[in-house]
């Protein structure tokens, strides 16, 4: 297994949310088996997004996204997001 940690921070979070969920069908197609969210407990704006796939190609196929960008624009996130990808070895 594999997982995307990617932190951000976002304009309103609920405005995020309502618009992160939009976007389910998409998640899902790309293989995404599983997804959480962590909020920052001094900065309710911190948002960190974890997200599951099963291979390293479904991973780079989300991730390689053309318009990956502009759909987290579109949903309120500001700025440059930190990414990071792991593989379950225990």
């Amino acid at each position: 297994m594999f997982r995307v940690f990617v932190r951000h921070q976002v304009k309103d979070f609920n405005a995020w949310h309502e618009g992160y969920r939009k976007y389910y069908d998409l998640q899902r197609d790309l293989n995404m088996s599983a997804d959480a969210v962590q909020r920052d407990v001094e900065d309710p704006t911190r948002l960190t997004v974890v997200h599951d796939f099963s291979s390293m190609d479904d991973v780079k196929r989300y991730m390689s996204l053309p318009n990956l960008k502009g759909l987290m624009d579109d949903i309120g996130v500001i700025g440059k997001p930190d990414i990071w990808i792991t593989e379950k070895v225990l």
